[in-house]
């Protein structure tokens, strides 16, 4: 037996003893008390894996947080030691970083839209 299944005296411990030492784990995971012991496993695996999932995606939220920090310092410090004249450092994004497939389309629009306005504006003028 491993020393997880054992007792303080080396006698191997209940399964409830087991379930009662990790519960306070899954009520932790948003798990009920009822899910936990009165349903089957697969409630407590699912749980288990929603928690890597949230995982994952608050670390890819806070990676996203530290690409536009880090744009943001970027423009701050183009804007701060800036030495060309006439002409200003380009401004912080106007839009979010498109990552999704219906983002990445929205932003081609976006940019068709500003193309043919700036097409059209240039005819009005010319």
């Amino acid at each position: 037996m491993t020393a997880d299944t054992e007792s303080e005296n080396n006698q191997p411990r209940t399964n409830e003893e087991l379930y009662a030492e990790i519960f306070p784990y899954y009520l932790s995971l948003g798990c009920s008390y009822n899910e936990f012991w009165n349903e089957t496993a697969y409630i407590a695996a699912a749980y288990r894996e929603a928690d890597v999932f949230r995982s994952e995606r608050v670390n890819y939220e806070l990676w996203l947080q530290g690409l536009y920090f880090s744009n943001a310092l970027g423009t701050a410090l183009a804007a701060a030691f800036w030495n060309k004249k006439g002409k200003k450092p380009d401004g912080y994004m106007q839009y979010p970083i498109a990552f999704t497939e219906r983002e990445i389309a929205a932003e081609k629009e976006r940019k068709r839209q500003e193309a043919l306005k700036f097409f059209i504006d240039g005819q009005k003028q010319g």
